[in-house]
């Protein structure tokens, strides 16, 4: 039961829903979260150590940044995602994270929307 009830607790912050939201989509360094949900660097990073405490994200270093992405072994995310994804992608805040993900990938590639 420790186990589960940790899991809601990790979901239990707007901040971390929004995180989530974006990786379901993508990879994702720091910064380019921070950007795409305009925050500060220091918090999302913070979010993201908690999230990944409780095994939900994994990260790795490529030179001076940290990506991150979904733990597609933690077995509880995997049950609930499907319903996550579509909560969280129907949600005002989570669709403007999406349209900001979005914009986001086509400026690095040198698109317009």
């Amino acid at each position: 039961m420790t186990h589960i009830s940790n899991f809601f607790k990790a979901l239990a912050d707007p901040t971390r829903l929004r995180i989530l939201n974006l990786l379901f989509r993508s990879r994702l360094c720091v910064c380019r979260m921070a950007a795409i949900l305009g925050l500060p660097q220091p918090l999302v990073s913070r979010h993201l150590a908690y999230l990944r405490s409780h095994g939900l994200v994994k990260g790795w270093r490529e030179g001076f940044r940290i990506n991150y992405e979904i733990n597609e072994q933690h077995s509880l995310l995997a049950q609930i995602r499907p319903l996550l994804e579509q909560i969280l992608s129907h949600e005002a805040t989570g669709q403007a994270d999406l349209r900001n993900l979005d914009a986001e990938c086509h400026a690095a590639k040198g698109e317009t929307v």
